[in-house]
Parts: structure tokens; sequence; C-alpha cells
């Protein structure tokens, strides 16, 4: 981002803070958590191709992310703000450490 905007990433980071309130990884997290709590709610994507389709480099990255954002975890989320699926195996999401990693 620093350099799309010509600054170093220091001076990008200061300008960033100060227009947003926030360091620009808090700012892209929260992002892609929003964007994940929309899939979440209206796609039937498992958990970990949501995570890996809004950017998080693997499914525990995405999990702990998540929740430390929404507040909840991503299965919580999705209990929560979507109705039931209809066929089996559709929006599953673990809310277990697994060492699956996505860039295997």
């Amino acid at each position: 981002m620093a350099s799309r905007a010509s600054m170093s990433p220091r001076t990008f980071s200061r300008q960033f803070r100060a227009q947003t309130g926030t360091t620009p990884l808090n700012w892209m997290n929260r992002q892609r958590v929003r964007l994940a709590q929309r899939l979440l709610e209206q796609t039937d994507h498992s958990c970990e191709r949501i995570g890996e389709l809004v950017g998080f480099g693997s499914p525990t990255a995405f999990r702990e992310r998540f929740r430390e954002i929404a507040g909840v975890s991503p299965r919580v989320y999705r209990g929560t703000f979507r109705a039931p699926m209809t066929h089996a195996g559709s929006g599953y999401c673990d809310d277990s450490v697994d060492e699956h990693e996505w860039n295997d």
C-alpha cells in the first residue's frame, strides 16, 4: 500500500493511522472479516474456503482474527445470522485448531 501511495512504509503507516485511527494491518483484517461475515451469511462456502477467499493465509489465522474482531467464531456467527443449510455438509465451520494450511 505504501508503494502505491508513493510513500515510505513508515510515512504511510503514520499518515494512515492519523486518518483512520488504526494501523494498515488492523484495517485490512477488519475489511477481510467484514467480507467474511457477508459470505458466511449469504453463501454455502465452508469456513476454510471463505478464509481463503478473503485473504487469510491459513484456517487458524482466519478463525483467530474473526473471533478477535467479531467477538465470536465463524461457526457461531453463521449459526446466528444464517438460516440452516438444506443439504448436508454445506456451511461447515470447524472451530478446532488444525494443522491444515492452504499453501502446503
